[in-house]
C-alpha cells in the first residue's frame, strides 16, 4: 500500500467493510453474467443474483 496515496481513515474504512463482508461471507452467493458484449465486457455486462439471502 502506497503510503502517500491512501491515509489512515480510509484504510480504516477499508477494514471495517472487509470485516463486515467476512460476517455476512455465508449469506452472499454471487452473481452470473447473463449478458456479455464483445467489448468492454466488464463495463456493459448483464448480471443476474443466484439466490443470494442478503434480503430479509
Amino acid at each position: 500500500m502506497p503510503r502517500r496515496v491512501y491515509t489512515n481513515t480510509q484504510m480504516d474504512i477499508v477494514a471495517e467493510a472487509i470485516i463486515n463482508i467476512y460476517k455476512i461471507r455465508k449469506k452472499i452467493s454471487g452473481l452470473k453474467i447473463v449478458f456479455e458484449p464483445k467489448f468492454l465486457r466488464f463495463f456493459q455486462a448483464r448480471f443476474k443474483t443466484l439466490g443470494s439471502k442478503l434480503i430479509e
